[in-house]
């Protein structure tokens, strides 16, 4: 083989020219090689000249699984690739999704990008963490650049928890900002510290007097035979009950920071109205770099031409085509938006 580039393919029903299994497929000028991953398996790599086999990709879906507010998610997938013989015979191979697996796709002449994976990703993006999204940004981490006109937001979920990873992203138009501003502060609370009561710890009492009981008794028995001994037990014992006292704490007052501040970000909401989305105060710095000082205060909205509407009009409809929006709701979100021509 004259590559070492390969992906980890799994075939999960026989075909006629290759045994279901996992392998490492490879890509030379002339053929493809399937080597079982499962050295012990006793198989042999099996090499299909590229004149009698042909390697495909399935389409990838194009259309997101779900909107869930500003973002557009897709289910992550794994990529769906075919070995077709001469004689039309097929068999499907499943490669995980994954930036090295798409990377030697990609040298090997296939796209196989989720529609969800952006293709155009300037060299610096920021990352910034949503507080309280309003039903329009999960909250979270998220990645966020300048797209000419609009703010692009993605997260890239692994579904570690759920075990379902998807791709998620969305667009702001910077014309839709009416401001950005800090917000909240950093405050003093007090709260009730509740006191204890007094009293005798009675296992610590029992081992401090058994032992000095002990002690004294023997060292009363050296010195006054029978009679030193009792001494000896009752000193040992009310010593060991009076170390054992613990005196009571009465209830006290403490304080501590509560930090509230955020970075407020007052949008025109998808529906009409006003949203505003509240990120970690860090998240300032970053917007300040994205924004000019004018478009932060919302001036961009002063000069955006009416057309504008059709795009709000369109995010509506599909908002309603995909079944967020009832009729009701839909109508009175477009009539908002009309109103304002």
């Amino acid at each position: 083989m004259s590559s070492a580039a390969n992906v980890t393919v799994t075939i999960r029903n026989d075909a006629p020219f290759v045994s279901a299994g996992r392998y490492y497929l490879f890509s030379d000028p002339a053929a493809w090689t399937l080597m079982p991953t499962d050295e012990g398996s006793g198989q042999l790599p099996l090499t299909l000249d590229k004149h009698s086999y042909a390697l495909g990709a399935e389409p990838v879906p194009s259309e997101p699984d779900e909107i869930q507010g500003m973002l557009r998610v897709y289910k992550l997938r794994p990529i769906a690739l075919s070995l077709t013989d001469s004689s039309g015979n097929h068999a499907a191979l499943s490669v995980s999704y994954g930036a090295d697996n798409l990377a030697v796709l990609q040298s090997w002449g296939f796209d196989c990008h989720s529609a969800g994976e952006p293709t155009d990703k300037p060299a610096e993006t920021f990352t910034v963490a949503v507080k309280n999204g309003g039903g329009l940004l999960p909250k979270g981490k998220l990645e966020v650049w300048r797209d000419g006109a609009a703010l692009r937001f993605f997260r890239r979920d692994k579904g570690l928890y759920t075990g379902k990873g998807s791709l998620q992203t969305g667009e702001l138009p910077v014309r839709s900002i009416r401001s950005v501003k800090a917000a909240g502060e950093l405050r003093r609370e007090a709260y009730q510290v509740h006191g204890t009561e007094g009293g005798l710890m009675t296992g610590r009492a029992i081992a401090i007097g058994s032992a000095l009981a002990l002690v004294f008794g023997l060292f009363g028995t050296l010195l006054l035979n029978i009679i030193g001994l009792v001494i000896g037990i009752v000193i040992g014992i009310i010593v060991g009950i009076q170390t054992s006292l613990q005196e009571g704490e009465p209830d006290r007052t403490e304080y501590r920071e509560v930090d509230e501040r955020s970075t407020a970000v007052e949008i025109d909401a998808p529906t009409g109205g006003a949203a505003t989305l509240f990120f970690e105060p860090q998240a300032m710095e970053s917007f300040a770099k994205l924004l000019t000082f004018e478009e932060m205060r919302g001036e961009a909205r002063k000069t955006a031409p009416k057309a504008d509407m059709i795009d709000q009009l369109e995010r509506l409809a599909g908002l309603h085509e995909k079944g967020h929006l009832t009729d009701e709701e839909f109508e009175q979100a477009k009539a908002r938006l009309l109103g304002k021509i």
